[in-house]
């Protein structure tokens, strides 16, 4: 999603056409890779999907490009070095080489591809949001389980969601694992300014949600290959309780109710959120 934001942002600024390059979607760098869910929703940029394509949009010979491909694995592999990058047309990192995306597009030159960008100031997103709201409006339709939820959160007086991100995060010693300390913390917080609340929780770490949100209602009825089914439920939610996860990062930007959420986790939460209203760090 965030990808697709900046590109909306970035367009706003240049008079070129911008694709999504999702040709390495399914690659794992050591993580689990998931389907791509954005075709879920109403996006209007083309995809690539494939090397070949990819070369055909860039204007770059194919065979040149897998034989660069081909060399790189190795170096890579071996040596942690990249020889054969055509540096000349592509900006890598570029979070980290211009302090807004504004700079980036006015320092594009003759660059026809761009990879590896991270997290920007959502600041410059905050004059997206309506559009970004649109764009959320589901291609697809939910099914009988997801529909009953659907209409129970739309049910309740003051619905939360509860958003846990912890299994992967095991196995990644630089990211934050939020302990229960911080969840029923944020709990007292909702419960104390909307009196009766229904907190619905979502998460990847079942057994843990098990162990200590039994007095809550637990969704667990979408696997990781269907985020976007999870993503609707909490949007639809009035208030919320973030994880450090990009997926909470978006919930939280787009809603209106109350939003609580961790300060000084890896991943950061975006400072923008200081200044949104109903939006309270512990």
């Amino acid at each position: 999603m965030f990808h697709y934001i900046f590109c909306l942002k970035l367009q706003s600024y240049i008079d070129k056409k911008i694709y999504l390059d999702i040709s390495d979607y399914r690659v794992h760098y050591g993580r689990n890779a998931r389907n791509f869910e954005l075709i879920n929703f109403n996006t209007n940029l083309p995809i690539i999907n494939n090397k070949k394509t990819l070369c055909s949009v860039i204007k770059y010979s194919y065979f040149a490009f897998m034989t660069r491909s081909f060399i790189n694995r190795i170096t890579n592999k071996f040596f942690k070095i990249t020889f054969l990058n055509p540096t000349n047309k592509t900006i890598s990192f570029p979070h980290q080489k211009f302090r807004t995306i504004r700079e980036l597009a006015d320092n594009l030159g003759n660059c026809n591809y761009i990879f590896r960008e991270y997290m920007w100031d959502f600041k410059e997103f905050i004059d997206l949001k309506e559009n970004v709201l649109k764009f959320l409006t589901p291609s697809i339709l939910l099914n009988h389980k997801n529909l009953v939820i659907l209409r129970d959160i739309k049910q309740a007086k003051n619905s939360c969601f509860i958003h846990i991100r912890r299994g992967d995060y095991v196995n990644i010693p630089a990211y934050t694992l939020l302990d229960m300390k911080y969840y029923r913390k944020a709990m007292d917080i909702i419960r104390n300014k909307l009196g009766d609340v229904e907190f619905f929780v979502f998460g990847n770490d079942i057994n843990f949600i098990r162990e200590n949100f039994s007095n809550c209602r637990i969704i667990n009825i979408n696997d990781e290959d269907n985020v976007s089914f999870d993503f609707i439920l909490m949007r639809a939610c009035k208030n919320a309780i973030l994880a450090n996860s990009t997926l909470s990062i978006w919930l939280g930007f787009l809603c209106d109710g109350i939003v609580v959420y961790k300060r000084n986790t890896t991943p950061e939460i975006p400072l923008v959120f200081q200044t949104m209203q109903n939006h309270i760090c512990i």
